[in-house]
């Protein structure tokens, strides 16, 4: 990939990037589980869980990295203390029929010794969904994933004679998983979202969003969402069309 040409590209990305809600993609890596098994039942058909929903400084599957203080706007103001505007789903179905708990507590935190990140309490309801309620019980819900708009990013790229290349320098000594950004040259800064909601799924971009359990963690190799495919293909055709 040409980078100036990532570069030239950039507004018009962080445009079509902003303009829709950002959830769902996949990389097929279980869970990270940390800590005692999460699920508290607080009285009868009502369990409080508590999981990571992103851990910070993660190259997710869309080249992402959330940093640290990236949701604490959105916390403060959309958070089960603030407006309660933050919900707890599955899948990422934006319907009422989806709701799975009601959230007791969200922070950006430490935990499992230096990993940083979105910590979620949640009581759940058997009324809500008796399956997803059942699965959590047995410990089957390992992943979680949040849904949000972007707010603030910025591009960094391997590259010193671009502006973008002080963000290189600035995060890419903090990414916890550096290897596709160091072979592709580039990755996104998400600096702030407008945090939406949090979804129980089977596989996040952010393969670090289990429950806090004791489990160990076994991990695959990441892919693209569909969104950053969509991307790539429009920086590939307009390459294709300056060499004509």
């Amino acid at each position: 990939m040409d980078l100036r040409q990532l570069v030239a590209q950039k507004s018009e990305l962080i445009a079509q990037k902003k303009q829709v809600p950002r959830w769902g993609a996949v990389d097929h890596t279980p869970a990270l589980k940390t800590g005692a098994k999460s699920f508290e039942q607080i009285q009868d058909g009502v369990a409080r869980v508590r999981f990571v929903g992103n851990t910070y400084n993660w190259l997710d599957s869309d080249m992402d990295i959330l940093v640290p203080g990236a949701a604490a706007k959105s916390i403060m103001e959309r958070g089960p203390k603030a407006r309660n505007l933050i919900a707890h789903l599955r899948d990422h179905k934006y319907d009422v029929t989806a709701r799975v708990g009601s959230l007791v507590d969200v922070k950006e935190e430490q935990y499992e010794g230096d990993r940083f990140g979105l910590v979620f309490e949640s009581d759940i309801r058997r009324s809500y969904n008796e399956k997803v309620y059942e699965q959590y019980e047995r410990g089957d819900i390992n992943q979680h994933s949040i849904g949000f708009r972007y707010t603030k990013l910025d591009l960094a790229v391997n590259d010193p004679s671009q502006e973008e290349y002080k963000a290189w320098e600035q995060y890419r000594p903090d990414i916890i998983n550096p290897e596709r950004a160091d072979e592709l040259g580039y990755f996104w800064v998400v600096k702030e979202i407008m945090l939406l909601e949090v979804s129980s799924v089977l596989w996040g971009a952010n393969s670090e969003t289990g429950m806090l359990s004791s489990e160990p963690t076994v991990s695959l190799a990441a892919e693209p969402s569909d969104d950053t495919l969509r991307l790539l293909q429009s920086i590939s055709e307009t390459l294709q069309k300056t060499k004509q």
